[in-house]
């Protein structure tokens, strides 16, 4: 036998060390090696979701006024066959993507109503909003997106009252008031594949409505919020200083994020210099507020305080507002 070298019996008690381990040692590597199969198991599989996609868009809120309402009180508007041509002009001018509008009134030839939703798409929008045979077709709050930018994959409607389900139903303020809902939609964007969540609504200019329908707006869109990223347009009538605004703001889950807030340079107004100085900035009671799961850059943010028309006359007795948003899903959606 070579000097150094171990003899065969020394070579059988080496053997036996290396087979003989200690059982909780033997234990622990054995699970240790599961964990290590179960996890690259896993890791071969398809992915949950796909890496985000940051995609722009330009969104705008805007009560258009009802068509009967022109001629009540001081601020005179033009009929709403001389409006609604400006509207789809100034909806070109700023090449909106996503549009949420507030008082269009349902289809009736035999009063006189135009088809108002069909009088502001055009050929550019797709329209969502409350349709309903057996009842009564209801526009007060509608969605216009660009249809060769976006897809919709679903929408749902609930109704601002303590039966949010059954349409048509209005009870928060005791002395009666209209109808109100909340129609929103999931959309997705065919440039960049990401999905996303687009909102209206009109609030009841009745107290309490306002502050009774906060609560039960914020409580319908966190399971949306929780999900995709949410982009929500209205008119709240409720003001930067009202109860109903910090209830929609103050709540963490869902977040809600005016969308003016955002701006770096501030929120800035168009239009002539007397109506700029005279325009009451917390006064405001249309909102663009952001949430869910996204990131927001506002690269801008503006009133339009234009007249127009024959009669240089505001469009309506509210202004529109819009916003240019960069949004950067944080949560790729799984299918």
């Amino acid at each position: 036998m070579t000097e150094g070298m171990p003899s065969g019996q020394s070579m059988l008690n080496i053997g036996k060390l290396l087979w003989e381990r200690d059982p909780q040692e033997e234990l622990m590597r054995r699970i240790w090696i599961l964990f290590t199969t179960f996890s690259l198991i896993l890791g071969c599989g398809e992915p949950s979701g796909t890496e985000s996609t940051a995609f722009d868009v330009k969104v705008m809120t805007y009560n258009v006024l009802c068509s009967f309402c022109p001629g009540l009180g001081a601020d005179q508007h033009d009929p709403w066959a001389e409006r609604a041509p400006l509207l789809r002009d100034l909806f070109a001018e700023y090449d909106l993507d996503l549009i949420g509008v507030q008082e269009l009134t349902y289809t009736a030839p035999g009063a006189n109503y135009s088809d108002e939703v069909r009088d502001l798409t055009g050929d550019t929008y797709g329209a969502i909003y409350y349709e309903n045979a057996q009842l009564m077709d209801y526009p007060d709050a509608t969605l216009l997106y660009r249809a060769s930018r976006f897809a919709e994959h679903d929408r749902g409607f609930f109704w601002l009252s303590s039966t949010p389900d059954v349409p048509l139903s209005a009870d928060f303020d005791p002395d009666g008031q209209l109808a109100r809902l909340v129609t929103w939609a999931e959309l997705e964007d065919l440039d960049s594949g990401e999905h996303f969540i687009f909102v209206t609504t009109h609030f009841d200019n009745n107290s309490p409505s306002q502050t009774l329908s906060a609560p039960l707006f914020l409580s319908k869109m966190k399971p949306l919020a929780d999900r995709l990223p949410v982009i929500i347009t209205g008119d709240f009538n409720s003001n930067l200083s009202t109860e109903a605004y910090s209830i929609l703001t103050g709540s963490e889950s869902p977040k809600l994020r005016n969308a003016s807030d955002l701006v770096p340079e501030g929120p800035r107004a168009i239009g002539p210099e007397s109506d700029q100085n005279n325009y009451n900035w917390n006064g405001r009671i249309d909102h663009i507020f952001l949430s869910g799961q996204a990131t927001y850059e506002v690269s801008d943010w503006f009133v339009d305080l234009r007249r127009s028309g024959a009669n240089d006359l505001h469009l309506s007795d509210h202004h529109a507002m819009a916003a240019q948003i960069r949004v950067e899903p944080t949560a790729a959606l799984t299918p």
